[in-house]
């Protein structure tokens, strides 16, 4: 049997509290899976907590390399080109770290 779980909170950062408007902005996720479906260590049981920056205000490019269909596509992510998407994320993990204050995670600067 396949044991896994998985929950997750949407929330506004403290940049899109200032807007009434706006909607949340970072997804924190908790979940748990049994190492063997990632090729851990078998039978043992994992937890991962992630944050994810759900409406980040950095746009990167996709375009086609040439007019060949076979072609590799040129693509520039543009990761944390806006430098309020790496507040945002920091955030976001301050935010797991606050959320889960146990020795493990009080002991682990960020």
């Amino acid at each position: 049997m396949v044991s896994s779980q998985l929950a997750a909170i949407f929330r506004k950062s403290s940049n899109a509290q200032k807007d009434e408007n706006s909607y949340p902005d970072l997804e924190l996720t908790y979940g748990s899976f049994l190492g063997s479906l990632v090729s851990l260590e078998p039978n043992r049981d994992y937890f991962e907590m992630t944050s994810i920056l759900v409406a980040p205000k950095s746009v990167g490019s996709f375009k086609l390399g040439n007019k060949s269909p076979f072609a590799d596509p040129i693509i520039n992510p543009n990761y944390y080109a806006h430098s309020d998407d790496m507040e945002r994320t920091i955030e976001g993990n301050f935010e797991i770290k606050n959320r889960n204050p146990t020795i493990e995670f009080t002991s682990t600067s960020f």
